[in-house]
């Protein structure tokens, strides 16, 4: 698009990433209707005369200033800023799955609740050791 002499049609594509490469548009329709647009935009019926005489237009016009309608294009190096500076959030670790020394938290099938491993009271810690349970209560 930021090669383009005119963008012509109704896409929304010429409404918000035309503005910012300062490129002329003649908006066809009103498929866009409501919503903002700068400048470099002229709305047209889909009447041929009209879209030709628009394009005419916009073209004697050339390239508009780059507008920041949409934004400024540096939103992507603002957004990895804002994660790269994010303390990631550590969930609280679960009292009846430990991990021993070589063997995984999850070394037999079930679900967080212990379903086809362990059954029992969530307020007491277990462990499997040898492929037994050990049940502990919270203290």
């Amino acid at each position: 698009m930021e090669g383009s002499a005119c963008a012509i049609g109704n896409s929304s594509s010429f409404v918000r990433d035309a503005s910012y490469f300062g490129t002329p548009v003649v908006l066809v329709g009103d498929r866009q209707e409501g919503r903002e647009t700068d400048a470099h935009v002229t709305h047209v019926a889909a009447r041929s005369r009209e879209v030709a005489m628009a394009i005419r237009a916009q073209l004697r016009h050339g390239r508009y200033a780059p507008s920041a309608l949409y934004g400024d294009g540096n939103v992507a190096l603002r957004i990895a800023n804002a994660v790269a500076g994010v303390t990631p959030y550590r969930q609280k670790r679960l009292h009846y799955i430990y991990d021993l020394p070589g063997e995984s938290a999850y070394a037999s099938a079930g679900n967080h609740n212990g379903a086809g491993r362990l059954q029992g009271d969530p307020a007491e810690e277990y462990r499997v050791v040898d492929g037994t349970a050990i049940a502990g209560i919270h203290g």
